[in-house]
């Protein structure tokens, strides 16, 4: 019996690679036009049936319905704030920045945002009394956007204002959301904040290890299946910023020294991405297991506080980016979880990083998934030979909420 599989990445980078991966474990698999009769989803989230896959707990899906509780700024914090208080000596104590929440709709009202949240505005206002150089700086980023869009620093509440203040004067004129500047760098996307409402600010992380005077994170692809395995891909990525870091000033034009977003570097982008294990990070060993740890803690956090907002399903898996950044003192600190992240980041040199993730998936998670409903795996003595890229961070028996 052939496998029934709905491919549609509708990504030419990143489609290949998946039905190669397919095709080199099943290869007299059946593609069809959609997901209504497929065993298999594979697919942009908005095109995938969710319907079926619920009907059909035989068929498997690349994507959970609601996981809100990971990739969604504001809901991550609240995960982490719930788990850390019932479990306070969680590593996830010491790994996240100091966060604070903003609601507002118009620029007008940050003061009023800025009540509820006051422990922030008693932050700035003492920052007011030191020197530039000696405050504490705070990174400000909407909850639901993503390719750096609205992220900006700042350190005192005039400057925090100008921020909302520009958002707003941005948001009536429609013409220059995605232009390039004049270095042929993409220029930050403009944001609506009425649309957006929810902000978090998170305090900058003063001392980020820097490699060749360049700040960087780790990109760390995440797989997550059933309710709930976890683990993590071995092969790790290095994302640079694309100008030397500088400290920290609420001027926009630094910005690029300090956001590790390689898709607003469009001008060089190939030189700001580096295979972790090549790189020039000390303790590499060390800085994985913390990794595994802080990942493995998260997505359980999640799990158990937020299961609203992180329903998992037997019959899905879903591959994550998570952004982790490294101290000068080693320590790793988590930004933010990614659906369905930019794989393309990779490019053409280290898209073997890519083309072993998606074999790996398929080792670990879907021919396992299938054998047990009577699919058979055609496997070489090749195949069983290759590494397993997915190490296990952790293995919950949680249930799923459908």
């Amino acid at each position: 019996m052939s496998l029934k599989v709905y491919l549609d990445y509708q990504d030419p980078y990143v489609e290949p690679k998946i039905k190669s991966a397919i095709q080199r474990y099943y290869p007299s698999s059946q593609f069809v036009s959609d997901g209504k009769d497929a065993d298999l989803q594979w697919a942009q989230y908005e095109l995938l049936d969710f319907d079926a896959a619920l009907a059909n707990s035989s068929s498997l899906l690349c994507s959970y319905v609601i996981r809100k509780a990971l990739i969604r700024k504001q809901y991550l914090w609240h995960s982490v704030l719930s788990y850390t208080t019932k479990h306070p000596d969680s590593i996830l104590k010491k790994v996240i920045p100091e966060t604070f929440t903003l609601e507002l709709d118009y620029a007008e009202f940050l003061d009023d945002a800025l009540m509820e949240s006051y422990e922030l505005r008693q932050e700035l206002e003492m920052n007011e009394a030191r020197p530039a150089n000696e405050r504490d700086w705070y990174i400000l980023k909407p909850s639901m956007c993503d390719r750096a869009q609205g992220i900006r620093l700042f350190s005192t509440i005039d400057e925090l204002q100008a921020i909302f203040d520009s958002f707003d004067e941005e948001s009536e004129d429609e013409e220059n959301t995605e232009e390039n500047d004049s270095t042929g760098n993409k220029k930050l996307g403009k944001i609506v904040i009425n649309q957006i409402r929810n902000f978090i600010a998170q305090k900058y992380i003063k001392a980020p290890l820097l490699l060749n005077n360049k700040k960087f994170h780790i990109r760390a692809y995440v797989v997550a299946f059933g309710s709930l395995k976890v683990y993590v891909n071995k092969e790790m990525l290095c994302l640079f910023a694309q100008n030397d870091y500088v400290k920290p000033t609420s001027d926009t034009n630094v910005l690029l020294s300090h956001l590790t977003n390689t898709c607003i570097q469009e001008a060089g982008r190939s030189h700001s991405v580096q295979a972790f294990w090549d790189s020039e990070v000390p303790n590499k060993d060390d800085i994985f297991k913390k990794i595994l740890l802080v990942v493995g803690e998260v997505f359980e956090a999640a799990a158990v506080t937020q299961s609203l907002h992180f329903q998992t399903l037997d019959n899905a898996f879903e591959i994550f980016g998570v952004d982790l950044l490294i101290s000068s003192d080693q320590t790793v600190s988590l930004l933010e979880v990614n659906a369905y992240p930019d794989f393309r980041q990779t490019g053409d040199q280290l898209s073997g990083v890519i083309e072993r993730l998606f074999l790996s998936v398929m080792k670990t998670i879907v021919c396992p998934f299938f054998q047990t409903h009577g699919h058979e795996t055609i496997t070489t003595s090749e195949d069983k030979n290759e590494e397993n890229t997915l190490v296990l961070c952790r293995d919950l028996q949680t249930r799923g909420a459908w």
